[in-house]
Protein backbone atom coordinates (compact mmCIF):
# COMPACT_ATOMS: atom_id res chain seq x y z
CA UNK A 1 0.00 0.00 0.00
CA UNK A 2 2.92 2.29 1.06
CA UNK A 3 4.69 1.81 -2.25
CA UNK A 4 1.75 2.61 -4.18
CA UNK A 5 0.85 6.05 -2.83
CA UNK A 6 4.86 7.32 -3.33
CA UNK A 7 4.68 9.77 -1.09
CA UNK A 8 7.94 11.15 0.21
CA UNK A 9 6.27 13.10 3.24
CA UNK A 10 4.49 9.86 4.16
CA UNK A 11 7.65 7.25 3.64
CA UNK A 12 9.73 10.56 5.69
CA UNK A 13 6.76 10.01 8.66
CA UNK A 14 7.96 6.48 8.94
CA UNK A 15 11.62 6.69 8.66
CA UNK A 16 11.81 9.84 11.19
CA UNK A 17 14.75 8.97 13.65
CA UNK A 18 16.26 5.90 11.48
CA UNK A 19 19.80 6.23 11.75
CA UNK A 20 23.00 4.52 10.30
CA UNK A 21 25.72 5.03 12.32
CA UNK A 22 28.22 2.14 10.96
CA UNK A 23 25.17 -0.01 11.98
CA UNK A 24 21.03 0.45 11.11
CA UNK A 25 19.18 1.95 13.96
CA UNK A 26 15.21 1.27 13.66
CA UNK A 27 12.95 4.21 15.33
CA UNK A 28 10.25 2.77 17.61
CA UNK A 29 7.84 2.17 14.42
CA UNK A 30 10.50 -0.50 13.46
CA UNK A 31 11.26 -2.11 17.20
CA UNK A 32 9.23 -5.24 18.55
CA UNK A 33 9.60 -7.95 20.62
CA UNK A 34 11.60 -10.90 19.23
CA UNK A 35 9.77 -12.88 17.36
CA UNK A 36 8.60 -10.08 15.39
CA UNK A 37 11.75 -8.62 15.02
CA UNK A 38 12.77 -10.54 11.61
CA UNK A 39 9.57 -8.92 9.57
CA UNK A 40 10.05 -5.46 11.09
CA UNK A 41 13.44 -5.28 9.84
CA UNK A 42 12.46 -6.70 6.56
CA UNK A 43 9.49 -3.75 6.46
CA UNK A 44 11.98 -1.19 7.62
CA UNK A 45 14.64 -2.29 4.86
CA UNK A 46 11.53 -1.76 2.54
CA UNK A 47 10.55 1.01 3.02
CA UNK A 48 14.42 2.51 2.67
CA UNK A 49 14.69 0.23 -0.28
CA UNK A 50 10.96 1.24 -2.73
CA UNK A 51 10.54 5.10 -1.25
CA UNK A 52 9.91 7.40 -3.49
CA UNK A 53 13.80 9.81 -5.01
CA UNK A 54 12.61 13.06 -3.11
CA UNK A 55 12.39 11.01 0.10
CA UNK A 56 15.74 12.18 1.18
CA UNK A 57 15.70 10.26 4.61
CA UNK A 58 15.71 7.08 2.30
CA UNK A 59 18.30 8.30 0.00
CA UNK A 60 20.82 8.85 2.28
CA UNK A 61 20.34 5.81 3.89
CA UNK A 62 20.54 3.93 0.58
CA UNK A 63 24.21 5.75 -0.19
CA UNK A 64 25.35 5.56 3.51
CA UNK A 65 25.05 1.78 4.02
CA UNK A 66 27.82 -0.33 3.18
CA UNK A 67 27.54 -2.60 6.57
CA UNK A 68 24.54 -4.58 7.48
CA UNK A 69 24.22 -7.19 10.33
CA UNK A 70 20.41 -7.84 10.47
CA UNK A 71 17.64 -10.33 10.82
CA UNK A 72 15.51 -11.06 8.14
CA UNK A 73 12.59 -12.78 6.80
CA UNK A 74 13.28 -11.64 2.91
CA UNK A 75 16.15 -9.95 1.31
CA UNK A 76 14.60 -8.81 -1.68
CA UNK A 77 14.61 -5.05 -1.23
CA UNK A 78 18.39 -5.39 -0.32
CA UNK A 79 18.59 -4.99 -4.09
CA UNK A 80 18.24 -1.21 -3.81
CA UNK A 81 21.48 -1.12 -1.75
CA UNK A 82 24.04 -0.56 -4.28
CA UNK A 83 26.43 0.48 -1.89
CA UNK A 84 26.24 -2.55 0.73
CA UNK A 85 29.31 -4.59 0.93
CA UNK A 86 29.07 -6.56 4.09
CA UNK A 87 26.17 -9.14 5.20
CA UNK A 88 25.45 -10.63 8.14
CA UNK A 89 21.75 -12.40 8.18
CA UNK A 90 23.34 -14.32 11.88
CA UNK A 91 19.69 -15.88 12.95
CA UNK A 92 17.28 -14.69 9.55
CA UNK A 93 15.31 -18.51 10.61
CA UNK A 94 12.38 -17.33 8.44
CA UNK A 95 14.34 -16.82 5.20
CA UNK A 96 14.08 -19.47 2.16
CA UNK A 97 16.67 -17.52 -0.25
CA UNK A 98 18.49 -15.02 -1.28
CA UNK A 99 16.63 -13.16 -3.65
CA UNK A 100 18.06 -9.99 -4.43
CA UNK A 101 21.16 -10.03 -3.62
CA UNK A 102 22.46 -10.73 -7.35
CA UNK A 103 22.19 -7.28 -7.90
CA UNK A 104 24.90 -6.24 -5.49
CA UNK A 105 27.98 -5.43 -7.07
CA UNK A 106 29.99 -4.55 -4.63
CA UNK A 107 29.02 -7.11 -1.77
CA UNK A 108 32.52 -8.67 -0.62
CA UNK A 109 31.07 -10.25 2.23
CA UNK A 110 28.43 -12.75 3.37
CA UNK A 111 27.95 -14.35 6.60
CA UNK A 112 25.41 -16.76 6.99
CA UNK A 113 24.62 -18.45 10.49
CA UNK A 114 21.27 -20.26 11.64
CA UNK A 115 19.48 -19.50 9.26
CA UNK A 116 17.18 -22.60 9.23
CA UNK A 117 14.49 -22.47 6.67
CA UNK A 118 17.48 -20.95 3.97
CA UNK A 119 16.96 -23.93 0.98
CA UNK A 120 18.82 -22.23 -2.17
CA UNK A 121 21.90 -20.10 -1.79
CA UNK A 122 22.06 -19.90 -5.70
CA UNK A 123 22.06 -15.81 -5.96
CA UNK A 124 25.26 -15.66 -4.68
CA UNK A 125 26.80 -16.80 -7.81
CA UNK A 126 26.04 -13.09 -9.34
CA UNK A 127 27.48 -11.79 -5.99
CA UNK A 128 30.76 -10.48 -9.08
CA UNK A 129 32.71 -8.78 -6.26
CA UNK A 130 32.31 -11.33 -3.50
CA UNK A 131 35.67 -12.22 -1.67
CA UNK A 132 34.42 -14.20 1.71
CA UNK A 133 31.53 -17.08 2.03
CA UNK A 134 30.60 -17.99 5.45
CA UNK A 135 27.75 -20.44 6.09
CA UNK A 136 27.09 -22.40 8.96
CA UNK A 137 24.15 -24.16 10.84
CA UNK A 138 22.08 -23.96 7.82
CA UNK A 139 19.73 -27.40 8.27
CA UNK A 140 17.95 -26.90 5.30
CA UNK A 141 20.49 -25.72 2.85
CA UNK A 142 20.44 -28.20 -0.38
CA UNK A 143 21.67 -25.65 -2.80
CA UNK A 144 24.98 -24.04 -3.11
CA UNK A 145 26.08 -22.86 -6.73
CA UNK A 146 29.29 -20.39 -6.71
CA UNK A 147 30.44 -20.49 -10.68
CA UNK A 148 29.86 -16.67 -10.60
CA UNK A 149 31.97 -15.67 -7.70
CA UNK A 150 35.49 -15.22 -9.59
CA UNK A 151 36.96 -12.78 -7.05
CA UNK A 152 35.69 -15.19 -4.13
CA UNK A 153 38.93 -16.02 -1.68
CA UNK A 154 37.84 -17.84 1.36
CA UNK A 155 35.36 -20.29 1.53
CA UNK A 156 33.64 -21.51 5.06
CA UNK A 157 30.58 -23.98 5.61
CA UNK A 158 29.70 -25.78 8.55
CA UNK A 159 26.92 -28.15 9.80
CA UNK A 160 24.73 -27.60 6.27
CA UNK A 161 23.55 -31.14 7.26
CA UNK A 162 21.00 -31.34 4.20
CA UNK A 163 23.95 -30.26 1.69
CA UNK A 164 24.83 -33.45 0.04
CA UNK A 165 26.96 -32.20 -3.07
CA UNK A 166 29.24 -29.79 -3.14
CA UNK A 167 31.15 -28.75 -6.84
CA UNK A 168 33.41 -25.25 -7.38
CA UNK A 169 35.30 -24.94 -10.71
CA UNK A 170 37.14 -21.99 -12.30
CA UNK A 171 36.93 -20.04 -8.79
CA UNK A 172 40.45 -18.52 -10.02
CA UNK A 173 40.82 -16.38 -6.31
CA UNK A 174 39.80 -18.96 -4.27
CA UNK A 175 42.61 -19.65 -1.65
CA UNK A 176 40.96 -21.54 0.85
CA UNK A 177 38.22 -23.94 1.34
CA UNK A 178 37.41 -25.38 5.11
CA UNK A 179 34.47 -27.60 5.59
CA UNK A 180 34.12 -28.70 9.04
CA UNK A 181 31.37 -30.82 11.46
CA UNK A 182 30.77 -29.73 15.06
CA UNK A 183 31.10 -32.56 17.71
CA UNK A 184 27.69 -32.84 19.25
CA UNK A 185 25.92 -31.37 16.28
CA UNK A 186 23.49 -33.29 13.82
CA UNK A 187 26.12 -35.32 11.26
CA UNK A 188 26.86 -33.93 8.17
CA UNK A 189 26.71 -35.98 5.65
CA UNK A 190 28.18 -34.29 2.73
CA UNK A 191 28.85 -37.40 -0.22
CA UNK A 192 30.00 -35.60 -3.34
CA UNK A 193 33.29 -32.91 -2.94
CA UNK A 194 34.41 -32.05 -6.23
CA UNK A 195 37.42 -29.04 -6.14
CA UNK A 196 38.46 -28.49 -10.54
CA UNK A 197 40.67 -25.29 -11.82
CA UNK A 198 41.13 -23.48 -8.35
CA UNK A 199 44.85 -22.61 -9.51
CA UNK A 200 45.25 -20.44 -6.17
CA UNK A 201 43.77 -22.80 -3.69
CA UNK A 202 46.20 -23.15 -0.81
CA UNK A 203 44.57 -24.01 2.18
CA UNK A 204 42.18 -27.49 1.84
CA UNK A 205 40.54 -27.95 5.50
CA UNK A 206 38.31 -31.11 6.05
CA UNK A 207 36.91 -31.85 9.24
CA UNK A 208 34.13 -34.04 10.40
CA UNK A 209 33.05 -36.59 12.84
CA UNK A 210 32.49 -39.98 12.93
CA UNK A 211 29.85 -42.22 15.04
CA UNK A 212 32.97 -43.04 17.85
CA UNK A 213 35.03 -44.68 15.09
CA UNK A 214 37.21 -46.03 17.10
CA UNK A 215 40.76 -47.75 15.82
CA UNK A 216 43.73 -49.02 17.89
CA UNK A 217 42.95 -46.63 20.65
CA UNK A 218 42.48 -43.39 18.61
CA UNK A 219 39.07 -41.60 17.64
CA UNK A 220 38.95 -40.54 13.99
CA UNK A 221 36.83 -37.53 12.87
CA UNK A 222 35.40 -38.15 9.34
CA UNK A 223 32.99 -36.42 7.02
CA UNK A 224 30.90 -38.94 5.24
CA UNK A 225 32.59 -38.86 1.95
CA UNK A 226 32.08 -41.23 -0.95
CA UNK A 227 33.47 -39.39 -3.43
CA UNK A 228 36.25 -36.38 -3.79
CA UNK A 229 37.66 -35.29 -7.10
CA UNK A 230 40.55 -32.92 -7.02
CA UNK A 231 41.43 -31.95 -10.45
CA UNK A 232 43.91 -28.75 -12.08
CA UNK A 233 44.84 -27.14 -8.35
CA UNK A 234 48.10 -25.44 -9.23
CA UNK A 235 49.84 -24.36 -5.67
CA UNK A 236 47.54 -27.02 -3.44
CA UNK A 237 50.74 -28.93 -1.99
CA UNK A 238 49.37 -31.39 0.48
CA UNK A 239 46.21 -33.64 1.08
CA UNK A 240 45.07 -35.32 4.36
CA UNK A 241 42.69 -37.34 3.08
CA UNK A 242 42.88 -39.91 6.52
CA UNK A 243 39.22 -38.31 7.41
CA UNK A 244 36.94 -39.52 4.68
CA UNK A 245 34.91 -41.94 5.36
CA UNK A 246 34.03 -43.95 3.01
CA UNK A 247 35.71 -42.46 0.53
CA UNK A 248 34.80 -45.05 -2.57
CA UNK A 249 35.86 -42.53 -5.26
CA UNK A 250 39.23 -41.09 -5.54
CA UNK A 251 39.56 -38.80 -8.64
CA UNK A 252 43.44 -36.77 -8.31
CA UNK A 253 44.98 -34.81 -11.21
CA UNK A 254 46.74 -32.35 -13.01
CA UNK A 255 47.83 -31.04 -8.91
CA UNK A 256 51.72 -30.21 -9.23
CA UNK A 257 52.35 -28.59 -6.27
CA UNK A 258 50.69 -32.05 -4.46
CA UNK A 259 53.74 -33.68 -2.54
CA UNK A 260 51.63 -36.16 -0.17
CA UNK A 261 48.57 -37.83 0.47
CA UNK A 262 48.54 -39.07 3.71
CA UNK A 263 45.99 -42.15 4.65
CA UNK A 264 47.70 -43.82 6.61
CA UNK A 265 45.54 -43.48 9.60
CA UNK A 266 42.23 -45.30 8.54
CA UNK A 267 41.84 -49.01 8.87
CA UNK A 268 42.50 -50.14 5.32
CA UNK A 269 41.37 -54.21 5.57
CA UNK A 270 37.91 -53.06 6.94
CA UNK A 271 35.49 -53.34 3.54
CA UNK A 272 34.03 -49.98 4.39
CA UNK A 273 37.10 -48.13 4.01
CA UNK A 274 38.07 -49.41 0.58
CA UNK A 275 38.37 -46.81 -1.99
CA UNK A 276 37.60 -49.41 -5.04
CA UNK A 277 37.90 -46.17 -7.88
CA UNK A 278 41.12 -44.70 -7.61
CA UNK A 279 42.27 -42.61 -10.32
CA UNK A 280 45.74 -40.31 -9.90
CA UNK A 281 47.46 -38.93 -12.61
CA UNK A 282 49.88 -35.80 -13.24
CA UNK A 283 51.44 -35.32 -9.67
CA UNK A 284 54.87 -35.01 -10.83
CA UNK A 285 55.64 -34.24 -6.85
CA UNK A 286 54.20 -37.04 -5.53
CA UNK A 287 55.93 -39.16 -2.69
CA UNK A 288 53.76 -41.04 -1.25
CA UNK A 289 50.34 -42.58 -1.14
CA UNK A 290 49.51 -44.59 2.64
Amino acid sequence: VLRSLNDADIYNYFLEGVQYTGRLVPNPTFTGTGPAQPYLNSALIGVIAYAPEDCEIAVNLKKSINYLDIVLSFTDPLAEFENLEELYLTGSEELENLVGLASLKKLKHINLKDCKSLRKADEIQGCKSLKTLSIADCNSLTSLKLNGCKSLKTLSIADCISLTSLKLNELTQLNSVDLSQTIDKPQWYLQVLELKHLPSLKELSLLGQSANYNYAGVYYQFIELEELVLDSLEVLESVDISWAYPLTKLFISNCPSVHSLKREDLYLSDRNHETVDLRIKNLPKINYLC
